[in-house]
């Protein structure tokens, strides 16, 4: 039974054997691409039983996801296969000294994860979890029975000032969740990099260690 989760969405990514415009790549190799499903496979690693929840279409690269991840020892027993909705796609475009990313996973399977989804049976015995988004927190996790829960980035808080995130991509304008503990068990971390194009005022970059007894 692991005891920690991470819940998130994972894509198959499709990286170019070659530098340049897309337009004139001519083959790729295709990997997984997931905050969340990277920690666990680092946790699995480590020796650690962890487990990883989110949505996966009933496609192959939904069938892909699942054996890659399953390879490197995390737990995909909680994962919900989606016959209505694919599994999400991204493909990298690498130039000289920049990399551009390009989403196709808008009305993706795990863009349909609810909190129906995460069921109290779901996290029990668990006491950590990672969720990327710190709005998670609310939509899936307040008032379960977990231990700690950690937001691996705070999406709000790239501008922030005196001391408050002025916007956030999920939670708009003046966002509540940004950084810092909330009800003394949710930790958001500020990130170490920056996943939108805006600049980190007053917000410096920091990595989180978590000591687990």
């Amino acid at each position: 039974m692991p005891q920690l989760i991470t819940i998130g969405e994972t894509m198959a990514a499709f990286t170019p054997d070659s530098v340049g415009a897309l337009r004139y790549v001519q083959n790729f190799g295709i990997r997984t691409a997931g905050a969340e499903s990277n920690v666990a496979v680092g946790l699995a690693k480590l020796g650690l039983e962890a487990a990883w929840v989110s949505r996966l279409g009933t496609d192959e690269f939904g069938c892909f996801i699942r054996n890659q991840l399953r390879a490197e020892g995390v737990d995909c027993s909680r994962v919900i296969y989606d016959p209505d909705h694919r599994t999400g796609i991204m493909f990298k475009e690498t130039g000289v000294g920049e990399t551009k990313v390009f989403y196709y996973r808008e009305n993706s399977a795990a863009s349909h994860l609810c909190p129906e989804d995460v069921t109290p049976a779901l996290l029990d015995g668990v006491k950590v979890l990672l969720c990327h988004k710190p709005e998670h927190y609310i939509k899936f996790m307040r008032g379960r029975a977990l231990d700690l829960v950690v937001a691996g980035h705070a999406h709000g808080g790239q501008i922030r000032v005196a001391g408050r995130g002025v916007f956030s991509p999920g939670q708009g304008l003046f966002p509540r969740y940004t950084y810092g503990v909330v009800d003394g068990r949710m930790v958001i971390s500020a990130g170490a990099g920056n996943p939108v194009h805006l600049p980190r005022w007053g917000n410096p970059c920091e990595v989180l260690r978590v000591t687990l007894d």
